[in-house]
């Protein structure tokens, strides 16, 4: 059975208790990450997952609260996986290794895969790579790793014995630059479906309007929206308009937590459940 973890379910302004986004999937061997902010790589170290099982990292937009943690991620996956310093760190049978992860399993761990493939939309991935390289992540210094930056777009974009996964364009950057509606800033961000053991899990990004979604929530077994650009009585409306079972709200903003706290009752009476750093759920 898949898993998603929910790493960091904040939003763009600081809360505590609460990391900026990052979700991830758990499958086998394998991690796939929907979005990568700050700091997803010591976020998954602290709930058990170790990093050289991430191989897929999906970023549904350029902000940066959903980014920041991404050249982190391959920085220490190429740290572990090519066995450079510091040492004492990298024994896979040290206490503070062994005695700290559960996903995935130690049997499986020649399992994981040697790479790190990195999807941006498409028109950001000449910069992504730019910005690794500044990091040092060049194909001369690695021994058994690597790192690919990829585009996507509308659509299915990747496929493989794990993860199926489906990009859906949503207006949230459009509408959060207008002033840049003439220029050649890339505009895209993407809610993204995720398949895997043959049950689909809907991760909304941020959106402009919940109508983007509006024709995905019913085809998704389970169902994480954001939190951040609707109130807590839109949620709710939301749910019970779809007569939803359950719905999962991330990417929270401090300013509405009173507001969420207040309509407690309304909330789980719409099956809608707020998440929080460490949140899980079989998929």
């Amino acid at each position: 059975m898949a898993k998603a973890l929910m790493l960091g379910s904040g939003a763009a302004l600081p809360a505590k208790g609460r990391f900026n986004t990052s979700l991830a999937i758990l499958e086998g061997a394998r991690t796939l990450l929907i979005d990568c902010a700050q700091p997803a790589s010591e976020l998954l170290y602290h709930h058990g997952v170790d990093i050289v099982s991430v191989d897929t990292v999906v970023i549904t937009h350029m902000h940066a609260d959903h980014v920041t943690g991404v050249g982190q991620l391959a920085h220490l996956k190429h740290i572990l996986f090519d066995n450079k310093p510091p040492r004492v760190f990298l024994d896979r049978n040290d206490g503070f290794i062994k005695d700290n992860l559960r996903h995935p399993h130690r049997n499986e761990l020649n399992n994981v895969n040697p790479w790190l493939n990195i999807y941006v939309p498409a028109g950001v991935e000449e910069t992504m790579t730019q910005y690794l390289s500044a990091l040092y992540m060049r194909p001369e210094v690695f021994a058994k790793y690597s790192v690919s930056v990829l585009p996507y777009g509308e659509g299915e974009f990747h496929s493989d014995e794990n993860f199926k996964l489906v990009a859906y364009p949503n207006a949230h950057i459009r509408e959060f630059y207008p002033e840049l509606q003439n220029t050649d800033a890339v505009l895209s961000s993407y809610t993204i479906m995720i398949e895997t053991l043959g049950r689909k899990c809907l991760y909304s990004s941020d959106l402009a309007s919940f109508e983007e979604i509006d024709h995905l929530v019913d085809g998704a077994d389970t169902i994480f929206v954001e939190g951040a650009h609707f109130s807590p009585s839109e949620l709710i409306r939301f749910a019970q308009e779809h007569k939803l079972e359950q719905v999962f709200v991330h990417h929270i903003l401090a300013t509405r937590e009173e507001e969420f706290a207040r309509l407690a009752r309304e909330l789980a009476q719409a099956n809608v459940k707020l998440t929080f750093d460490g949140f899980e759920v079989e998929l």
